[in-house]
């Protein structure tokens, strides 16, 4: 009876290391899927979130970050990665936006740019202003510029294209509506075309922007080419010699850089000349 009770008490011990055992595998090989899962749903974010504070951060508040926004993350880490960050906190910045009084009375075209929290996270017409927005954010520019008020912003801009049925078929506003869409907002305007199609297709022409800017006129560019892309910027200044500076809505370094006029030439479709 008593060897049967030691067989008995062996065999459970046996059993319980057993399964004490098979538990404690399972609890390695538990964090071992999760990340292996983890590494295959987020990647190059999920290894990352390992070693950079941002990054941990965007993996931290996944689960509040759109799909379409997280995606800047993976395409270009180096230039979106503030922007995916900055969604959690910054989200609703533009409930309550203003511009600064620095921006109200500049003495010339003040910079604005699309990835500014207070309007970037808009979603309007299916684009966000921060991805979308070069047109927008310029005429915010020209406003402020030319009216020293707030009474536009680049959401509001959006708006009245979406009104006017007037986005391109990637997003951002439609060149053909830009004539309307300025006097909707209270422009005066002059517009030379120097697309391929138009009657003054050709380069543009220097002395057009230079007599606009002299007579206090604010310049809008519409760009296709390799150096912005199709693209609208502001034209804060040009000489005869072709010196120019800009304000790039897109990138601050262009708008710290120095630019040459005629290299440019070929890339000006349009010249808007706001007042």
């Amino acid at each position: 009876m008593m060897n049967e009770n030691k067989s008995r008490l062996k065999y459970i011990i046996i059993s319980a290391v057993a399964i004490i055992a098979a538990v404690a595998v399972m609890l390695l090989l538990i964090p071992i899927e999760r990340e292996r899962e983890l590494a295959e749903e987020y990647g190059v974010l999920y290894e990352n979130s390992k070693t950079d504070e941002k990054s941990a951060y965007i993996f931290e508040h996944i689960d509040e970050i759109p799909e379409d926004i997280l995606w800047y993350y993976y395409s270009d880490y180096d230039r979106y990665v503030d922007f995916v960050c900055g969604y959690p906190e910054h989200k609703n910045d533009y409930e309550n936006m203003s511009f600064t009084e620095e921006e109200l009375n500049s003495e010339t075209v003040p910079a604005l740019y699309m990835n500014d929290f207070r309007w970037g996270y808009e979603k309007i017409g299916g684009a966000y202003v921060f991805s979308s927005g070069c047109m927008a954010v310029s005429i915010t520019m020209a406003n402020l510029a030319l009216r020293h008020n707030g009474d536009i912003d680049p959401v509001k801009v959006f708006e009245a294209a979406v009104e006017m049925d007037g986005f391109g078929t990637f997003g951002g506003i439609d060149n053909e509506i830009v004539p309307q869409l300025l006097e909707n907002l209270g422009f005066e305007y002059v517009i030379h075309d120097y697309s391929p199609d138009s009657e003054e297709s050709g380069e543009a022409d220097i002395n057009a922007v230079i007599n606009a800017l002299e007579n206090g006129s604010v310049v809008m560019a519409g760009t296709h080419g390799e150096t912005f892309g199709s693209h609208a910027l502001i034209i804060r200044s040009v000489d005869e010699n072709g010196t120019m500076l800009i304000n790039d809505p897109a990138n601050p370094k262009k708008t710290d850089a120095v630019w040459d006029f005629y290299e440019l030439q070929p890339e000006i479709y349009f010249i808007w000349e706001l007042s």
